[in-house]
């Protein structure tokens, strides 16, 4: 047999292990849905219920930071991985691990300064407002630390394994850092920027503006921010498509919500701390 021939073998097969491994890392990496589990830093007791239909879940606690702390809990069953590649952004961490294509997403970040002005951000607030930072970071770190596939099967573990995304890139061990509150509120700088939907379309306007006189007289028309044009604007989906697709309602959402609500309520275990053995 051709040596070319071997390599193309080979190829196949680490090709094939590496799809089946994916699915095998997708199948076990299931997180505790129910039960009760004790968590070295929670400051209380509290309850996580989630919605059937849309996994939305409601949090009730003993006090705020036993609610915060449930919710870093919630957001690290079912975001870590966006959460990791948001840090990382943030951070300008990118190219640690994806390499020379996202240097210059990295050079945008730290020139933007959105984990410098979170670690400012931190330095201002009240040591109250940092202790409940710090409640949703202990809910995520410790969703992280107590990641155990042999004592998962028990429910005595938050999951079996991390998203596979982390073992494929490597970020597991030492190289999972814990959260802290200068994560959390650079997170909420980028968020910002994210918000500030019209300052690329600012920038567009005055870019065409100074680079074609000739077009000065209707920018507005192609790059549209007044009222007088955003008219033009239009979505594609209809109402027939969104019954075709199961999900046209003729209630508004808080009204949907509002009647799920009272199942919620149903479906929450007690909130007593009496019944839970520390």
């Amino acid at each position: 047999m051709h040596w070319k021939q071997i390599a193309v073998i080979v190829l196949k097969a680490l090709i094939s292990l590496s799809f089946f491994g994916v699915i095998w890392l997708n199948k076990f990496y299931q997180t505790l849905v129910e039960g009760t589990i004790t968590l070295e830093n929670a400051p209380g007791f509290a309850t996580i219920t989630r919605e059937k239909d849309t996994q939305i879940a409601h949090i009730h606690g003993e006090d705020i930071h036993s609610m915060v702390f449930a919710q870093g809990f919630a957001h690290a069953q079912t975001r870590l991985w966006q959460m990791q590649m948001t840090r990382l952004a943030v951070q300008g961490r990118t190219a640690e691990f994806f390499g020379e294509k996202t240097v210059g997403v990295d050079k945008f970040m730290r020139s933007m300064g959105f984990y410098q002005k979170g670690v400012e951000a931190a330095s201002l607030k009240s040591e109250e407002e940092l202790s409940i930072a710090k409640a949703y970071c202990d809910g995520v770190n410790d969703f992280i630390k107590n990641v155990d596939f042999v004592t998962a099967f028990w429910n005595t573990a938050s999951a079996k394994l991390l998203p596979p995304e982390f073992y494929m890139f490597g970020m597991t061990g030492e190289k999972l850092e814990p959260y802290t509150p200068e994560d959390i509120y650079g997170f909420s700088r980028l968020i910002s920027f994210h918000l500030s939907w019209n300052w690329n379309q600012d920038l567009a306007r005055e870019s065409l503006r100074q680079g074609h006189p000739d077009l000065a007289d209707i920018v507005e028309e192609v790059v549209p921010f007044h009222a007088d044009f955003l008219h033009a604007f239009q979505t594609i989906v209809d109402d027939d498509d969104l019954k075709e697709w199961g999900q046209f309602s003729e209630k508004s959402l808080e009204e949907r919500y509002n009647e799920n609500i009272e199942n919620v309520k149903k479906a929450s275990p007690p909130l007593d701390p009496e019944i839970i053995e520390w």
